[in-house]
């Protein structure tokens, strides 16, 4: 594999790092609302440092299915997720993260695609990207819209997180 092709999206939230953790560990809640999940199924019910996550996911017009792995789960804060299948012709990490503001918190996604096929894989792995950089600057909006919505002190997260 070579050097990844990364891209960040990023936006303000304006609720607590506590209430918008629990959206985001909410994984009915998060498939209705990210446009990159279709489908997603912790392997043991629940999601935890480690955990293989299946995974049918949105690329533009197409649909992937994939198996991810939790690598990092730290709750209220951070979730590091990586593709483990397919293995070409990309790897996607995935990191995201709250932050703690004035206002609330701010929500960062940051996309790592990786070539792991010569020629082919690194023709896609901008491209691939790019697209994905695109729906999680849709899902921050998404997820500010959603947390507008519930009334203070609503949440309920499942625990089971996605990735």
């Amino acid at each position: 594999m070579t050097e990844g092709s990364t891209r960040v999206a990023s936006g303000e939230l304006g609720v607590p790092v506590a209430e918008a953790w629990a959206l985001l560990s909410d994984t009915p809640r998060m498939i209705a609302v990210d446009p990159l999940l279709v489908a997603y199924e912790p392997e043991r019910g629940v999601l935890e440092e480690g955990t293989l996550n299946r995974v049918t996911a949105r690329v533009g017009p197409f649909r992937a299915r994939l198996m991810t792995r939790t690598e990092v789960l730290e709750p209220g804060r951070r979730a590091v997720f990586v593709s483990v299948r397919p293995r070409f012709p990309v790897r996607v990490r995935a990191e995201d993260t709250l932050e703690p503001t004035g206002s609330g918190c701010r929500y960062t996604v940051a996309m790592t695609v990786t070539a792991t096929l010569p020629v082919v894989g690194h023709l896609l792995a901008p491209l691939i990207a790019w697209r994905m950089a695109r729906q999680r600057q849709q899902l921050i909006g998404r997820v500010r819209e959603e947390l507008t919505r519930r009334a203070p002190g609503a949440s309920s997260g499942d625990g089971q997180g996605r990735g």
